[in-house]
């Protein structure tokens, strides 16, 4: 049978397939802290409520988003596990499909996510990103989309 972590961080996987926010936020505590890494990408770190504003902000961009995983890690002494994962997307450049590890923190009962620390490629993150924000800026549309996938 699948550790109570295991199995909340199965339930976070499934509530991002389903691109559903109600149920992402449901696995995760009320401190929970999510932040893109590597630092070099000069991303903050993001409480729920900025998560939620951030994911409001692409979940239009990102269409048919699925989030495959590769290989579950359990570390029960740290109370974390570790997944390798890749997703795709289509989007309007594109497809994307980038490779993520996903370190997920725990509440001690492991029913709730503390953190999340999510690495991606950074070279594909920042050429994505750029080419996003290139042809939108060039749309002659009123959004404008910001380094993070983000429109205002």
């Amino acid at each position: 049978m699948a550790s109570t972590r295991r199995q909340t961080a199965l339930a976070a996987i499934d509530a991002v397939n389903a691109w559903d926010i109600s149920r992402i936020m449901a696995v995760r505590a009320p401190n929970c802290e999510q932040q893109i890494l590597p630092k070099s990408l000069n991303r903050p770190s993001m409480n729920n409520e900025a998560y939620e504003k951030h994911f409001e902000r692409i979940k239009n961009l990102l269409r048919n988003y699925h989030l495959a995983v590769e290989e579950i890690l359990e570390d029960t002494g740290a109370n974390k596990i570790v997944i390798s994962a890749h997703s795709y997307a289509d989007t309007p450049v594109g497809p994307y499909s980038i490779d993520y590890m996903l370190v997920l923190h725990f509440t001690d009962d492991g029913t709730k996510i503390t953190r999340v620390s999510e690495w991606v490629d950074s070279a594909v993150f920042s050429e994505f990103s750029a080419r996003l924000v290139a042809a939108m800026a060039g749309s002659g549309t009123n959004m404008v989309v910001t380094e993070d996938f983000g429109t205002n």
